[in-house]
């Protein structure tokens, strides 16, 4: 099942990306199938959920679109401006993160791919919210809507509050507290979910050192589970079926970020699951059926490189995406 999920995945974006031609591209970069597989001024290439568009960036512009309809800038940005995130919310919808050198304003962006009785690109919505987080969870169900982590600054840690939110809702209030999700406390920085969408994890950090906490589906008492010995960052990605493992991206025990297993019962930092000896670990892969990680995410010279732990896996698979 997995194997036929990253092979459609990855026929797809070559199938998106063979079909470019000038006349359908808009950029004034001249986009190649060669950009692909190599570092180059086309960056962050994405698939929509069912592949049917792909986004791009090229310099400060951000593109959408597919081989037949052509491709569309959605998004252009200043010199001040840092894009940081862009990422697909729906097969249709997408939100890009900024960051702005000058103002030090953080921005969530939301974007909308239309399409006439014609066949042909309609109007693209946009809408535009001052706020700094991260996007927890794309509800694809609903492809308007996410859970948005928004930070809260206290005295000495720094907590993200989740919202389940209308990205495209013109209101000013649109983090207020009926928005609020119930994660059954306010001082964690990430949440991790069970296979049921219990938030059942927290990770928190004090003076720079992280600390796990766990609580029981159901239950409104958290547990403290592990402490690091330093400062460090802990990136959580998901728990086993049992409960019983944390699977993260960590330097806590290594000089470098690494694919890492919390024993949860026994509160220690069970084993280092992968180490490249020269690059930081970027993320592990997970997905719904499998919470375990069957391969991890590294950059090497502008390119992403994906590898695998499964057998019957591609062993090693390269495309071009800044994150």
């Amino acid at each position: 099942m997995i194997s036929r999920c990253i092979s459609t995945l990855l026929v797809a974006i070559v199938c998106a990306w063979a079909s470019l031609s000038p006349a359908q591209e808009v950029s004034e970069t001249a986009v190649t199938f060669e950009d692909l597989f190599g570092a180059g001024t086309v960056q962050s290439i994405k698939l929509s959920p069912t592949a049917e568009y792909v986004v791009y960036r090229t310099g400060q512009d951000i593109y959408a679109g597919n081989g037949d309809l052509g491709y569309v800038r959605i998004h252009k940005f200043s010199d001040d401006e840092r894009i940081r995130h862009i990422r697909w919310i729906g097969n249709e919808s997408l939100v890009v993160q900024t960051w702005n050198r000058s103002s030090g304003q953080s921005r969530l962006r939301s974007s909308k791919m239309g399409v006439d009785e014609n066949g042909s690109y309609a109007k693209v919505e946009r809408e535009r919210h001052t706020v700094d987080g991260y996007v927890h969870d794309a509800l694809l169900h609903d492809p308007d809507r996410i859970v948005f982590a928004r930070y809260r600054d206290e005295d000495d840690y720094v907590a993200a509050d989740l919202f389940e939110i209308d990205v495209f809702e013109k209101s000013d209030r649109l983090f207020r507290r009926r928005n609020r999700v119930d994660t059954g406390s306010n001082e964690f920085f990430r949440y991790v979910q069970d296979r049921a969408g219990n938030y059942v994890v927290g990770l928190r950090y004090r003076d720079g050192v992280p600390e796990i906490w766990q609580r029981e589906a159901g239950s409104k008492q958290w547990h403290q589970r592990w402490v690091a010995t330093r400062e460090s960052t802990i990136n959580p990605v998901s728990i086993s079926a049992d409960g019983r493992t944390l699977y993260a991206v960590s330097n806590a025990s290594t000089d470098k970020k690494s694919a890492v297993a919390f024993d949860l019962v026994a509160g220690s930092l069970s084993r280092v699951i992968y180490e490249h000896e020269r690059f930081d670990i970027d993320g592990m892969l997970v997905d719904d059926e499998r919470p375990e990680p069957y391969g991890i995410i590294y950059t090497d010279q502008g390119l992403r490189r994906y590898e695998f732990f499964v057998d019957d896996l591609i062993g090693m698979a390269v495309f071009t995406e800044d994150g």
